[in-house]
C-alpha cells in the first residue's frame, strides 16, 4: 500500500468470560497485530483496563460496557475500514467510516428459536448486517445458512477459525470423573446440543462411561443425570480440566443439531480422539472424512453407530493431521488479504 490505512476493530469480546468469542477475539486480534503490514495501522475497541492486550503496535480505545454510554465512550476516529469481530458486536457500525466488514458466525437462531425469541434474535441480527458492506462467514455452511434465510448482496468471504492446541504440560482432573475409560461430551449444555440424547443412549451402553461438562441450566437433564449409574455430570470446567478430559476421554461426543463452526471436535482431534457428530449444520464440513456420523438421531441408532464407530475410529495421527489444517495464523492472514482488497476497492 502507498499510503498508511487505519482499520478499527470492535474487540469487546476480550472482555467476555471465557467462551468461544473470547477465545476467538485474542487469537484472531494477537496474529493481525503480529503479521499486520507495514502499510497497516490497527486500533482496537476493548473494554476498560483492556489496552495492550493483543500487542504493543497497535492503537486501543477502551470504550464502556453499558450500552446506553458505549458509543459516548467512543471518541470520532478516522479510519478507512471499520471490523466487527462477530455479529452480535456491540458497536453496529463506526459513523463517518465508509467500509465496514461484519463477520457472521452463525445463525443458529433460524434452528433453534420461535416466536418472540426468534424475532428479538432476528432483529438483532439484522441490525448489525444491514450496515455492513462487505461479510465474511466462518464456514461455508454458515454463508449459505444466511443466504438461505437473510438474502445479502455485500461481497463475503469463507475465513475458517483456527483451533488452538490444548496445552497438555498443565492438566487438572475435574473432580466426579469416574475412574477408568469414558466418553466425553463438552459444551454450554444448551437444548440445541442434544446433550439428552446422549444421556438417553447411555441406557443402550451400560458397560461404557459418559461425562458430561458444561454450564446445565436444563433441570430436566439435571434429573435424567441423576437417574443414571453411568453419568456422571462435572459441571464447568476451567482450561486445565477442559483439555485433561480430552486428553483423557475414550471419544468425544457432539450431537448438536445448530453450529456455525464447531471448535470443540476439532480440539479432540487435536489430541487423536475419534469424534461422533451430528449431519447437522456445518458439522460435516468441519470432521470432514475423519469424523464419525449419526444419520439418525435416535439413541439406540446411536449407541449401534458409537460402537461400530469406536470398532473402525481413524489412526490418531489422520485426526491430529486434520486438526492442524484450522490454523489462526492462516485466520489472521486471511483477514489481512481481506482487508487489503477491501481497501482497493
Amino acid at each position: 500500500m502507498n499510503s498508511r490505512k487505519r482499520i478499527v476493530i470492535e474487540a469487546l469480546a476480550a472482555g467476555y468470560v471465557p467462551c468461544g468469542l473470547r477465545e476467538y477475539a485474542f487469537q484472531v486480534c494477537t496474529r493481525l497485530v503480529r503479521m499486520k503490514p507495514a502499510g497497516i495501522e490497527l486500533v482496537f475497541i476493548v473494554p476498560p483496563g483492556f489496552s495492550g492486550c493483543f500487542g504493543s503496535d497497535a492503537g486501543y480505545i477502551e470504550a464502556g460496557t453499558m450500552k446506553a454510554k458505549l458509543m459516548r465512550s467512543i471518541p470520532m476516529v478516522k479510519a478507512d475500514l471499520f471490523h466487527a469481530l462477530h455479529q452480535i458486536c456491540m458497536v453496529k457500525k463506526l459513523p463517518g467510516v465508509e467500509r465496514q466488514l461484519v463477520t457472521v458466525h452463525d445463525v443458529n437462531f433460524v434452528h433453534t428459536k420461535t416466536g418472540r425469541s426468534y424475532r428479538h434474535a432476528e432483529g438483532r441480527f439484522l441490525s448489525r448486517v444491514r450496515p455492513a458492506t462487505h461479510l465474511a462467514f466462518i464456514s461455508r455452511f454458515a454463508a449459505e445458512d444466511v443466504a438461505a434465510h437473510f438474502p445479502y448482496r455485500q461481497p463475503s468471504r469463507v475465513i475458517y477459525n483456527g483451533v488452538t492446541p490444548p496445552d497438555v504440560e498443565h492438566l487438572s482432573r475435574p473432580a466426579g470423573v469416574p475412574d477408568g475409560q469414558f466418553l466425553l461430551h463438552l459444551s454450554s449444555l444448551d437444548e440445541y446440543k442434544n446433550a439428552r440424547l446422549l444421556v438417553e443412549m447411555m441406557d443402550h451402553l451400560l458397560n461404557h462411561r459418559l461425562v458430561l461438562a458444561g454450564n446445565c441450566k436444563d433441570e430436566h437433564l439435571a434429573a435424567m443425570i441423576a437417574r443414571r449409574s453411568n453419568v456422571f455430570f462435572v459441571g464447568s470446567v476451567s482450561e486445565q480440566e477442559k483439555n485433561w478430559l480430552y486428553a483423557n476421554c475414550t471419544a468425544f461426543l457432539f450431537p448438536s443439531r445448530a453450529e456455525g463452526f464447531g471448535l470443540p471436535p476439532l480440539e479432540a482431534m487435536y489430541l487423536g480422539k475419534p469424534v461422533f457428530l451430528s449431519t447437522l449444520t456445518s458439522l460435516p464440513e468441519i470432521g470432514g472424512n475423519v469424523a464419525c456420523y449419526w444419520s439418525d438421531l435416535e439413541p439406540e441408532a446411536m449407541a449401534r453407530d458409537l460402537l461400530s464407530g469406536l470398532a473402525d475410529a481413524p489412526a490418531a495421527e489422520a485426526l491430529r493431521l486434520h486438526a492442524c489444517q484450522f490454523r489462526w495464523d492462516n485466520t489472521a492472514r486471511a483477514y489481512l488479504d481481506y482487508y487489503t482488497d477491501i481497501l482497493h476497492q
